[in-house]
């Protein structure tokens, strides 16, 4: 039979030290057999005895191999050219705005009154109606058919004046432009309050009770003619009259007088303007009893919606 020899530990061994032998017959590779002459006798008389084979030891583990590396990342592209600059918008408009709480855009005639800009808002807003192109309320402004002296209880007095006869035109006349009749105040200055600080400022339209326009906005009352002079009373009728003011043509108090001692007195001074000058409707000027040295005379009042 032949021997196959290795190199490798297997768990037969013969006499060779460094060899393992492996037999064809599983009988001549036993942990109990004698070892086994090469030419397939048994063992001469007085041999020695077989040595026992040891047992197999099995072979270590071999070691795990390395995780392989991981793949680079690929290169970023380089970045696109930046495009060529928009042309520039034309100029915004005035009257639209963003509300930031819902992110739309508000304007005038949308229906909706924005209190920051907005005075008024219709959807079709009307620049000869009680709500202008801009959304700011017109306002009236009348002399008053019925004179009155300087002695009017104060500045109190003088706008009660004025709202008694604002209620008298509404109920004379239901379609009146006076919408609210307890809203008038009397335009006059005193040693402590100027016109300015007296009335709501306002920046639509100050009309005639027939509908014409006296001003564009309050400030305008005082810094250029007037447009058409006041000289329309409560009802809508055609005054032409002398009218207390205390007020100089630049809005300030008159220099000079004692305002009737504050619209308290008939003896006192003030002066006074005519309703149908559009220049000298708040002071005549130098004319003779400008101002006045008494205040009993009778003279009319300007009345102006707040």
């Amino acid at each position: 039979m032949g021997v196959a020899c290795l190199a490798l530990p297997v768990a037969c061994f013969g006499n060779v030290e460094l060899e393992a032998c492996t037999f064809t017959d599983p009988t001549y590779c036993d942990d109990s057999a004698s070892t086994a002459s090469p030419s397939g006798g048994t063992a001469g008389d007085g041999g020695s005895p077989a040595e026992t084979t040891s047992t197999d030891t099995t072979g270590t583990t071999g070691m795990t191999g390395m995780t392989g590396m991981t793949g680079m990342t690929g290169m970023t592209g380089t970045t696109g050219t930046t495009g060529t600059t928009g042309t520039t918008g034309g100029p915004g408009d005035t009257s639209v705005a963003d509300d930031t709480t819902t992110g739309m855009s508000v304007f005038c005639g949308d229906g909706v009154v924005n209190q920051e800009f907005e005075e008024c808002d219709i959807p079709s807003p009307d620049p000869e109606g009680p709500c202008t192109a801009v959304c700011q309320r017109s306002r009236i402004i009348f002399v008053t058919s019925i004179d009155i002296n300087g002695k009017m209880s104060g500045l109190q007095g003088a706008d009660a004046y004025c709202k008694s006869q604002a209620v008298k035109a509404k109920m004379a006349d239901p379609t009146s432009p006076i919408q609210d009749p307890g809203n008038f105040k009397a335009l006059l200055s005193t040693t402590t309050q100027t016109v300015f600080e007296r009335h709501f400022k306002g920046e639509g339209p100050y009309r005639l009770v027939n509908g014409l326009t006296v001003s564009d906005s309050f400030a305008k009352l005082f810094s250029e003619p007037l447009q058409n002079a006041i000289e329309v009373d409560e009802f809508g009728h055609s005054r032409v009259t002398a009218v207390w003011t205390g007020t100089g043509t630049d809005g300030q108090p008159y220099p000079g007088i004692n305002f009737c001692f504050d619209w308290t007195d008939e003896d006192g001074s003030s002066n006074w303007g005519i309703s149908s000058k559009i220049d000298k409707w708040i002071d005549v000027g130098d004319v003779p009893d400008n101002p006045t040295q008494v205040c009993f005379d009778d003279l009319a009042l300007y009345c102006v919606e707040q």
